[in-house]
């Protein structure tokens, strides 16, 4: 008889796996259970880009002592810029950074304007600005009148666009839109009557145009939206010319948030609705019951429906996108005149994150800078490595993950963040388990500095390239569990002035996986 051998347990090898940073971006869509390699359940004060995830940089003070600052309007003519500032009952030039001077325009009736530049065909460049308590307004580089509109008082115009070559605008409270003869400043405006057209009642809220070609041609076309969701959308060369006037389409697609609605992205047109924002190709061409998985904001879609609404009645809503970083913001008044999120989406992957801190009431792009008006002034966003000299920090937490090995219990033993960095900035990060999100911060006791990355005294394993760290350090872990995610926050402690360079590539981690039950 022989006896059988006793079987000794496999000796446990610990495993390594990388978990990438977030590139794809903050996601509410799917749910905690699934694996999502690049996902955040959280993502605070990122910018996720392709290849990692960059710390927002900071802002700082542009035109100081005023008050809420509600509208910014850039005037772009070739060798000769500007910015306007709305404030209270004036309108200022904010161009040059420093104290808030004299009123350019003074006793305006109400801070939120609609704004556009438009040349004429003797190639004079304006901003035109209005807001349904002051008469139409012009600027052409060298100061501010007011045309002399016939037809209708300009004072009732409340929302202007330019489309092919014309001036229109939107009459407050009604289903008219007005427009100006070609390439005209002033003149007698024509009523363009929409009240038969739309079924659902309310009021014409923004308007713009939307191309086939990503470019101004003859393809482009005239797009009218309501405050109860409904959009008109028309063919058009001379809207005195029946035979040029073409009705393509009738659409619903739920109400929007605000006249600041409207935002070009290439050719199409993105509408800013209380259910996402769609882009009129789609609507177009889609269902109103499926257009919210369609939305840009899908990923989202769960934090948005809450801000909308929530916050879905405050002024301050608007969307702008800043092409020097590939990011398009939209801003979400949490309390009207004093505290603004924003959320953003990198225009090349469609990935958002959250932005915290900031408290916008307005944004503008300017010669090729991005600013925002605040409670207290106007500043230039994107910019240095502190929020006007506060600390700006950030946080994250990647999806859970199985880490390939379903059910099993898994013991982090060591994690490494893969860092570059050119501040100096405190970090750390923690474990998640089996869907329990943290309740605390992790430990920020570790800094990585410009000079080097500092742990225990003793430097190791890093690299400096042209004053970039680039950290590796190993951190022990101290969680359990089946499925696992990672929670990292950092604290910017720098008071360089220099562009916040901050970059997470991704996790290594080591782990032990425990034996099947059973």
């Amino acid at each position: 008889m022989y006896r059988q051998a006793l079987q000794r347990p496999a000796r446990q090898t610990a495993t390594q796996q990388v978990v990438p940073a977030p590139i794809r971006g903050l996601r509410s869509d799917k749910g905690l259970t699934a694996e999502q390699p690049g996902v955040a359940m959280l993502l605070t004060n990122w910018v996720p880009e392709t290849d990692a995830v960059r710390l927002r940089r900071g802002y700082t003070d542009h035109v100081t002592g005023s008050s809420l600052v509600e509208t910014l309007m850039p005037y772009n003519a070739a060798g000769d810029s500007a910015l306007f500032a709305a404030i209270g009952t004036g309108i200022y030039d904010v161009t040059v950074a420093g104290g808030l001077g004299g009123a350019e325009v003074s006793d305006v009736g109400n801070a939120q304007f609609s704004h556009f530049n438009f040349t004429t065909a003797a190639g004079t460049r304006y901003l035109v600005a209005c807001n349904g308590d002051n008469p139409v307004l012009n600027y052409d580089g060298t100061s501010w009148t007011e045309p002399v509109i016939s037809g209708i008082d300009s004072f009732d115009l409340v929302f202007g666009w330019a489309f092919k070559t014309r001036q229109w605008f939107i009459e407050l409270d009604s289903m008219s839109a007005w427009y100006l003869p070609v390439d005209s400043v002033a003149g007698s405006a024509t009523e363009f009557p929409l009240g038969t057209l739309f079924k659902r009642g309310g009021q014409l809220m923004a308007a713009g145009s939307m191309s086939y070609d990503s470019g101004e041609g003859i393809d482009d076309l005239n797009v009218f939206i309501t405050s109860e969701g409904e959009v008109a959308v028309y063919e058009m060369t001379d809207p005195d010319t029946v035979s040029t006037l073409a009705l393509k389409g009738l659409y619903y697609i739920g109400r929007p948030i605000g006249r600041r609605c409207l935002f070009n992205v290439g050719g199409d047109l993105m509408i800013l609705t209380k259910t996402g924002i769609i882009p009129l190709s789609k609507a177009i061409s889609l269902d109103k019951a499926v257009l919210e998985a369609a939305a840009i904001t899908a990923p989202i879609r769960r934090e948005f429906a809450d801000a909308a609404f929530a916050y879905g009645g405050n002024d301050g809503w608007q969307m702008v996108s800043f092409p020097e970083t590939n990011i398009m913001i939209v801003n979400v008044p949490e309390e009207e005149g004093l505290e603004s999120r924003q959320y953003i989406m990198n225009l090349l992957s469609n990935a958002w994150g959250l932005w915290t801190g900031i408290n916008a009431l307005c944004w503008a792009v300017f010669n090729d800078s991005l600013y925002f008006g605040g409670v207290d002034g106007v500043y230039e966003a994107e910019t240095g490595s502190s929020d006007n000299g506060a600390a700006i920090q950030a946080e994250l937490l990647t999806s859970y993950s199985q880490l390939g090995a379903p059910g099993r219990q898994k013991k982090i033993e060591l994690i490494q963040p893969i860092i570059r960095s050119n501040a100096t900035v405190n970090g750390g990060v923690q474990i998640a388990a089996d869907y329990v999100d943290p309740t605390t911060d992790p430990n920020q006791s570790e800094s990585v500095e410009i000079s080097g990355f500092t742990w225990d005294v003793s430097n190791w394993d890093e690299a400096n390239w042209a004053g970039t760290t680039v950290s590796k350090q190993w951190r022990s872990g101290t969680n359990i569990g089946t499925a696992i995610a990672l929670h990292y926050a950092v604290t910017v402690t720098t008071s360089e002035t220099s562009d916040l360079e901050f970059r997470l590539i991704g996790f290594n981690l080591i782990y032990n996986v425990g034996n099947p039950i059973g």
